[in-house]
């Protein structure tokens, strides 16, 4: 995994459920990575995920909010 390896800062999942995301929390939060949905949330159903090296999550939330809405 390349957030946990450190190569990479963020990544996001959307329509996930989740058993496709179940598995990289535990990974990510042992690397000292944050993982939830766009909202903040710490839950698994919400149909997004972003995970973060930890440091930069609130940053990445910020972004996702304020984005413009199509």
């Amino acid at each position: 995994m390349l957030l946990a390896e450190g190569r990479i800062d963020m990544v996001a999942e959307f329509d996930v459920k989740e058993y496709d995301i179940a598995a990289a929390v535990p990974i990510v939060r042992e690397a000292g990575g944050r993982m939830t949905a766009f909202d903040g949330t710490e839950t698994l159903s919400a149909l997004s995920a972003l995970a973060t090296n930890g440091i930069l999550h609130d940053s990445f939330l910020s972004l996702f909010r304020d984005a413009p809405r199509a």
